[in-house]
């Protein structure tokens, strides 16, 4: 009786080959579906943003950021460089310094009326108010002429008003001094809701598209081997 005995003993060298192979495809594939699933977070991202806030800096949301996954290290990372942003996010309360108010730009037009406020048609094409319209240029006057009454200078100053609904940065208008402009709401304090979400759209955008797309590209590399 002849007995040959059948194994992969001679074959180890081809085994180990091919195991590497696939190792290699399989790191490829997930490099790619990290890269590609960040960016289309990114864009997930940056289209919540534009829905969510009404921005006139168009290149504003743009500056979110991605950090490539690499074949030596496989971890991308989506971020947004702006930490002052990062309340919009989460949520909570915005605190003004010691001594001092936060400036918020009313909707309150002149006379009281709820319209469009001055600040509004006072911005520059990349959505920042511009220079004559912030509160310290516009409280200049006020500033350094503190005796000076309001109704007896030639031209319309900005000045700080305390009224019953809190204190404003307004002004009179110049064609005529009996109605009142609302330039800024000056609160201590305001409450920020939570509006972007970013690091859930992240997370989502990851759990809903990793797992597809490493396996698509894993079945691409593995047909397409280099």
């Amino acid at each position: 009786m002849s007995d040959v005995t059948i194994n992969f003993k001679d074959l180890g060298g081809s085994i180990l080959k091919q195991m590497q192979n696939i190792q290699k495809q399989m790191t490829f594939a997930q490099m790619k579906a990290l890269n590609e699933v960040a960016f289309k977070s990114r864009t997930n991202v940056i289209s919540a943003y534009n829905s969510r806030f009404r921005s006139r800096n168009k290149t504003f949301p743009k500056t979110v950021r991605v950090d490539k996954a690499t074949k030596e290290h496989l971890s991308a990372t989506v971020s947004f460089p702006h930490d002052f942003f990062k309340l919009n996010d989460v949520g909570g309360e915005k605190r003004s310094g010691s001594g001092k108010s936060l400036a918020v730009p009313t909707s309150v037009g002149h006379g009281g009326n709820w319209e469009s406020g001055q600040i509004s048609t006072s911005r520059t094409p990349k959505g920042s108010v511009k220079k004559s319209m912030r509160p310290a240029e516009l409280l200049r006057y006020h500033n350094t002429h503190p005796k000076k009454k309001k109704n007896n200078v030639a031209n319309s100053h900005a000045f700080i008003l305390d009224g019953k609904k809190g204190r404003f940065v307004a002004r009179r208008k110049k064609e005529n001094r009996k109605i009142m402009e609302f330039l800024y709401f000056l609160p201590k304090m305001g409450n920020v809701p939570a509006r972007w979400d970013f690091e859930k759209i992240v997370e989502a955008t990851s759990k809903r598209h990793l797992e597809k797309e490493f396996n698509r590209v894993l079945k691409w590399a593995l047909e397409h081997p280099k």
